[in-house]
């Protein structure tokens, strides 16, 4: 036999269904914390260049960076370039290279490749270093701030354009939506952890959709009934960007702990408050003598429903809400597409799209030497020997070489095949690429760039995705400050059936 639950058993099921999803979101921190990060940089995907004033340079300075950076850098100190010899192929370092060692400058093995990538290392008045993306910018920051040989030097990190604004203004935007809603208390812990991790990552730029992301979470912690159309508005925003390619999926990771936690605060039953109890009626009033109607008591047409006093929370509750819409609006405004001036050209890779076929390859057009000018390079050490030229080879090509022998006193021409341009060898100059120097920041990239010397850049995000932010910015401003869905519609919908129950047993 099936006992069927009452409400006291249901209500014990979904507190302990809630605090379970509550634990398994939040465990989702321990799996943030212990992921490395990776945010893309501003000029390369996997690297954030770093200008050092040239009359600053020294061994030390360069020890040091080395030193604080998680992994190798790439600098002009530690990229070697390969050219032919008589015994073969031979290294260099490019510092040597600019010396004079290796082949002279009229030697005809010499190719723009080897001479052009000196500029990826100084532009202006400063020496660039690339350092790996592990840490964040800040973190980058902070070492150098707290190291006491680069104290005292003018180091520029162009990536790094980290603030107190941001956080400081999603931090407000959490808290003012947490006043007056015990519900939302849990969500937005999760939020706060979302942010500060956002901040120790350097990834200043999702701070918009986690506070566009609150405040429909605030809307849907609210509803009474259950699913509703305000239940799926704060999975919106994130869906929106994604389906228009603007949310890479790495960055969606911060919002699945959030949106765990959200639904165990769904299932957490409202608090309802007792009201107390109704007097007992006075004696005198029941000494009435019996007759057919003893027991009915007379209620008036206008007492069907107390007079509804405003209370004084309201208006500071839209208060509060009204300031997290503005300071979510100013946090959004923060990302408003800008331009913003360098203090030298700093190299960088755009459009890095698209596999590394021939065809993509062949297309690229770079003010500095890029992928392609590294496998004319490779071709042309290869087969300069044989009569070869610094060009793209195209897959499947050969270059031949003819041979003469003696042979019954006769001489006997015939030609040999002195390299193949086959897939494999592409393959394998894609992967010496990756070695050291310039060709280590594109093989970063995910497909063949256009290396371009930048003098100024973007900040900010698209406006599309300032129109997605506007839009749901106005949702919750429609739903929660201009009186729709009032909370006390549906109480009233129930006070006019006891009004007209209450006409009934009068008319009996």
């Amino acid at each position: 036999m099936v006992v069927p639950m009452n409400n006291r058993s249901m209500r014990h099921v979904l507190k302990a269904a809630a605090l379970s999803l509550v634990i398994f979101g939040f465990s989702g921190i321990f799996f943030l914390g212990s992921t490395e990060t990776s945010p893309a940089g501003t000029f390369w995907e996997n690297w954030y260049p770093l200008l050092i004033p040239s009359v600053q340079m020294s061994d030390d300075l360069q020890a040091e960076i080395f030193s604080l950076s998680p992994s190798e850098p790439v600098s002009i100190s530690n990229t070697v370039i390969s050219y032919l010899s008589y015994n073969g192929s031979e290294t260099v370092s490019l510092i040597d290279f600019a010396r004079g060692e290796g082949p002279n400058r009229f030697d005809p093995r010499i190719d723009p490749w080897m001479t052009g990538i000196s500029d990826y290392f100084h532009q202006d008045i400063y020496e660039i270093f690339y350092l790996p993306n592990t840490l964040s910018p800040l973190e980058y920051r902070r070492a150098f701030e707290n190291s006491e040989i680069l104290g005292g030097v003018d180091w520029i990190l162009p990536d790094d354009e980290s603030s107190l604004i941001s956080p400081v203004l999603f931090a407000a935007v959490i808290l003012l939506l947490c006043i007056g809603c015990f519900r939302f208390i849990i969500p937005g812990g999760a939020l706060l952890f979302a942010g500060y991790f956002l901040t120790v990552t350097g990834q200043d730029g999702l701070y918009p959709l986690l506070a566009v992301t609150a405040l429909l979470l605030r809307l849907a912690v609210t509803e009474r009934t259950g699913f509703s159309f305000r239940t799926i508005l704060p999975f919106l925003p994130a869906g929106v960007l994604l389906a228009f390619g603007q949310l890479p999926l790495r960055q969606l990771a911060v919002l699945l702990f959030v949106f765990s936690v959200f639904a165990g605060a769904l299932l957490f039953p409202e608090v309802s408050v007792k009201r107390p109890a109704v007097k007992a009626v006075k004696k005198s009033r029941l000494t009435w003598k019996r007759q057919d109607h003893d027991f009915f008591e007379p209620v008036s047409l206008m007492s069907h429903r107390r007079p509804v006093r405003k209370s004084r929370k309201q208006p500071y509750a839209r208060a509060f809400l009204g300031a997290a819409a503005l300071a979510a609006v100013a946090l959004v405004s923060l990302q408003w597409p800008s331009e913003r001036g360098l203090p030298a050209g700093i190299p960088a890779a755009r459009s890095s799209a698209g596999e590394w076929t021939y065809e993509r390859l062949s297309r690229t057009s770079s003010v500095l030497p890029d992928a392609a000018d590294y496998l004319k390079h490779r071709a042309y050490q290869d087969s300069f020997m044989y009569g070869g030229t610094y060009a793209l080879p195209v897959p499947g090509s050969s270059v031949s070489f003819e041979d003469y022998t003696l042979q019954d006193g006769r001489i006997m021409e015939s030609r040999h095949t002195a390299i193949v341009f086959s897939d494999e060898w592409y393959e394998s100059s894609l992967a010496s690429m990756s070695i050291s120097g310039p060709g280590k920041l594109m093989a970063g990239e995910a497909g063949p760039a256009e290396i371009l010397v930048l003098s100024s850049v973007k900040t900010g995000i698209s406006l599309h995705k300032l129109i997605i932010y506007a839009v749901f910015i106005c949702v919750f401003v429609l739903f929660h400050l201009s009186g729709l869905h009032h909370a006390d519609s549906k109480s009233s919908i129930r006070s006019n059936g006891k009004f007209v129950l209450r006409r009934k047993q009068q008319a009996a």
